[in-house]
Order: structure tokens, then C-alpha cells, then sequence
């Protein structure tokens, strides 16, 4: 009976494993199909975004930059003279030129902003809110004659004497107040 038992266990297994293919040759199995890596290129500003699609080319490395490889932290501001609202620095209109330069590249009308007018503390509150939203459409009036399409994607706003960025106790200080700063919005908040 033994016997019987282990003839009837080898017949059974013989013919599990031709069931299963034991004893074909196996053939090797297709090595998984893995997706080649995706080609370097070129990057000349190294800011993360290709040449082909840098719309800000000469970005510096290490700066946030948007997917059309501009400073999402670009601040610019402009000064001016005591109780005025006339853009008359060279270097600052130079500035803005640079500026309406890429903002009237049509690839990036989606940029957005503000620009915000700033005073001294010399004078009367209510007077320095009106001559700090005065600037700040200066600016934007120099933009649009320079073919920048401003539309609804730019505020203006008029801050007064608030947030200074040097002491007010000073002529010097008091000059770096009268300003007004651009800056962009639509990238999000700086990590």
C-alpha cells in the first residue's frame, strides 16, 4: 500500500509539473521597458528653465523664477524729488526702460503686480496718500508709453509715509522714502 501511495504522490506530482512546464526550457522573460531620461539642455542663465523657453534670459542662478524663467522676486523701485511726483532720474527711467523691455514680450502677459507709491513723513497724512498714489501712476503712465499693456494684471496704490525703508530723521533717509516700488504677485509667496 505504501507503495501504491508514492507511485500515486510521483504520478501526481509528474503531472503537476506538466501541468506547469517543469521540464520545458524556459525562455527568459523581456527585461522591463524603462523610459530613457530626459535629455539635458541647455540652461546658459542656469536658472532652472531651457534656453528655448527663457523668456528672461540672464537671470542670475539661485533666483525663483517663474516657468518663463523670470525673477519672481523682482523688486525695482524709483525716487523722487521732495513734494513731487515727476519721474527725472536718469538711471531710474533707464531702469523702467529695461523693465517695459520684458514686460512687452507677449509671452509674458500673464505677469502681474503691483506698483506702490511711498513719501517721506515731511507733511500731512492725507496729502502724502494722494502724492504717493500720484507717483505710483507716474510710474505706470511711463510704463504704458513705453507700449507696457498694463490692463487689470497691475495695481496702483498709495501708502503715504507708511512702511519706510530708511530713517526719516534724515535728508538721506528721507529721500530713499519718496519711492516707488515695483513688485511682482503672480508667482506666489517666496519659499
Amino acid at each position: 500500500m505504501n507503495r501504491t501511495r508514492h507511485a500515486f504522490v510521483f504520478t501526481g506530482v509528474v503531472a503537476l509539473a506538466l501541468l506547469v512546464g517543469c521540464g520545458e526550457e524556459k525562455k527568459a522573460a523581456a527585461p522591463p521597458v524603462v523610459a530613457a531620461a530626459p535629455a539635458k539642455c541647455a540652461d546658459t542663465d542656469m536658472d532652472g528653465v531651457c534656453d528655448k523657453d527663457d523668456q528672461c534670459p540672464d537671470t542670475k542662478a539661485g533666483t525663483r523664477v517663474g516657468p518663463a524663467g523670470c525673477n519672481c522676486d523682482y523688486t525695482l523701485q524709483t525716487h523722487f524729488a521732495n513734494d513731487s511726483a515727476n519721474l527725472v532720474d536718469a538711471a531710474d527711467k533707464a531702469e523702467l526702460d529695461r523693465l517695459a523691455a520684458v514686460m512687452t514680450n507677449p509671452k509674458l502677459q500673464f505677469v502681474a503686480g503691483e506698483i506702490d507709491g511711498y513719501t517721506d513723513n515731511v507733511g500731512d497724512a492725507a496729502y502724502n496718500e494722494k502724492l504717493s498714489k500720484e507717483r505710483a501712476e507716474a510710474v505706470a503712465n511711463y510704463l504704458k508709453s513705453k507700449g507696457v499693456v498694463l490692463g487689470d494684471r497691475f495695481t496702483t496704490k498709495g501708502f503715504g509715509a507708511a512702511d519706510p525703508i530708511a530713517d526719516n530723521s534724515t535728508e538721506e533717509g528721507r529721500a530713499k522714502n519718496r519711492r516707488v516700488t515695483i513688485r511682482r504677485t503672480d508667482c506666489g509667496p517666496a519659499l
